[in-house]
């Protein structure tokens, strides 16, 4: 027995698959206009706005609600909804924050402007944040971490010991003591499943998330939705066929003497695939026959042409041999999958909610499953979550087995290539507003400092100086608005100048003085020495 194995691996999806994060997309970080779905960096968003709005979010900003007394949430609820509001009404700058874009559905943008600015109660509020699937930083395309595969592994393969171990008389106990039992170890580091390492599955072409409505619904019934639980979230495509790549890798020399003994031959690729199939296939099967029974719609919600339930089927039949031999396996990932894909058979205990005030109930099967759509609280076109298929890239699947599925995937392909546009259109024009706003915080910055130069020159300026830079503003202010008045405003100033610089009696401003007096006749059209007054007035100013 080899104490390294190694595979490359590809996944294909079939169905959306939701990785959970724990975070949302909060309202306040996209907005949704004509057809697409922009999230924005905030810090960006603000930078790009013009000053006079830039101050206005500011001020609004500075007012936060008041989180104590009775109309707390009332005070929240409308400062949530001007700042909404805000962010909509300047959604054009929003898109030019753009970081990533997301197509959506009609249905989906009508909804979000049906709630855009209700945040009085909490549930309208959060009716508009989207549950993020795990992305990654850099490029923002959706991911599948190692932890969700080896997750899948680890459930198949001690489901496996427990169908062969598992005794009449072995009584049920805490999933962690029983898991421990199979696997032979009482503290962490002895975990021989450390021995399998997983990388994350990384997307090796173009992969845009969908945002979809995720509902819960009866099986017995799914026109019976349970309007709690709807949620609006990002998913990983259905039908990206061999989109995501990653690596196993089965080190058995890190096993102790007796877990080999124990444990290494079903160690291998082979058995994990085969382990995995056996657990999840009969589900799949399951959830087709219990969805066809339902006579649920089977199409597609981007395309009625494809039904789901037959393609599926048709999909199991072309790769049966591959799964038998481990050279494929058939698994469910991510939140929404159900319960029966992440616990043992013959020893689940499912919680069972009976409504509000009754003691919840337990079984062995759960009464609801989830499905995703681009429609709230309807089950036509919808899929369910989280399956996908796994290939070993040293033992390829026949394309022919996957090109229905790839078909499929055309009506989002060119969703997602106008969403590239679009983002590359919006940073364009982000580069060129960014350039234009630099060159008027540039000017504004060069007439703050000219302003401060000219404040320090005044400081040091005489009484007469002083006079002398207002008598040349209002001299240029008159000749802008062509206001020939040798009665008005200039003219007072002009005598004013001439009375202080004849008290200061230097030379410097009684040249200027006079290059002034000349200025203004000029402007006026008068003669100076046939204007008596004027006349008399240069005279002061030449002793």
């Amino acid at each position: 027995m080899p104490s390294h194995q190694h595979c490359g691996l590809k996944l294909s999806t079939l169905a959306p698959i939701h990785i959970g994060t724990g975070q949302d997309l909060q309202p306040t970080e996209y907005v949704i206009d004509k057809g697409f779905l922009y999230r924005f960096d905030p810090l960006t968003f603000v930078s790009l706005l013009p000053l006079n709005e830039r101050k206005a979010l500011e001020a609004l900003a500075s007012q936060p609600p008041k989180l104590q007394g009775k109309r707390a949430i009332d005070e929240a609820g409308k400062f949530y909804t001007q700042v909404q509001r805000f962010i909509y009404n300047h959604r054009d700058t929003a898109k030019l924050a753009s970081i990533a874009v997301r197509p959506v559905a009609g249905s989906l943008e009508s909804y979000y402007l049906s709630k855009l600015g209700l945040g009085v109660k909490d549930n309208e509020r959060s009716a508009l944040h989207i549950a993020e699937t795990l992305k990654s930083p850099y490029d923002h395309q959706p991911l599948v971490p190692g932890s969700s595969l080896k997750g899948a592994l680890r459930t198949a393969l001690t489901n496996a010991l427990l169908r062969h171990e598992r005794s009449p008389g072995r009584t049920q106990g805490k999933a962690r003591a029983v898991e421990q039992s199979l696997l032979g170890f009482k503290q962490m580091n002895e975990d021989p499943l450390k021995a399998l390492k997983v990388s994350d599955l990384m997307p090796c072409k173009a992969l845009v998330s969908q945002i979809l409505f995720g509902s819960s619904v009866k099986k017995e019934d799914p026109s019976r939705s349970n309007s709690r639980l709807n949620v609006t979230l990002e998913v990983i495509p259905p039908f990206a066929v061999q989109a995501l790549q990653g690596e196993l890798r089965v080190e058995t020399c890190l096993l102790s003497p007796e877990q080999k003994t124990r444990l290494a031959s079903i160690l291998t690729i082979r058995t994990l695939f085969q382990n995995l199939n056996a657990f999840y296939l009969p589900q799949l099967r399951e959830e087709l026959d219990r969805m066809g029974q339902l006579g649920m719609h089977q199409g597609y919600y981007l395309d009625d042409r494809f039904h789901w339930i037959n393609q599926v089927r048709k999909l199991l039949s072309a790769v049966g041999p591959d799964l038998e031999n481990g050279n494929a396996a058939l698994l469910r990932l991510g939140h929404y999958a159900g319960a029966e894909s992440k616990s043992w058979d013959g020893l689940r205990e499912i919680k069972i909610m009976q409504g509000k005030n009754k003691a919840a109930r337990y079984g062995i099967t759960s009464t609801t499953f989830w499905l995703a759509g681009l429609e709230r609280k309807s089950v036509s076109r919808s899929l369910p979550f989280g399956w996908a298929l796994l290939e070993r890239v040293d033992k390829p699947l026949s394309q022919d087995a996957l090109a229905d599925f790839a078909e499929a995937a055309h009506a989002w392909d060119s969703d997602v290539s106008a969403c590239r546009d679009a983002l590359k259109s919006q940073r364009a024009t982000r580069r060129q507003r960014t350039e234009e706003l630099q060159a008027e915080q540039n000017k504004r910055e060069e007439a703050d400092r000219l302003a401060a130069a000219k404040a320090a020159r005044r400081e040091k300026m005489s009484a007469a100086e002083r006079k002398l830079d207002q008598l040349q503003l209002q001299l240029e202010n008159d000749q802008r608005f062509n206001i020939k008045d040798s009665t008005g405003v200039l003219r007072s100033l002009l005598t004013e100048s001439v009375q202080l610089a004849v008290v200061e009696d230097d030379t410097h401003v009684i040249e200027t003085t006079k290059a002034l007096f000349v200025a203004c006749c000029d402007f006026w059209g008068v003669n100076r020495k046939k204007n008596a007054k004027l006349k008399a007035l240069w005279k002061t100013l030449n002793g």
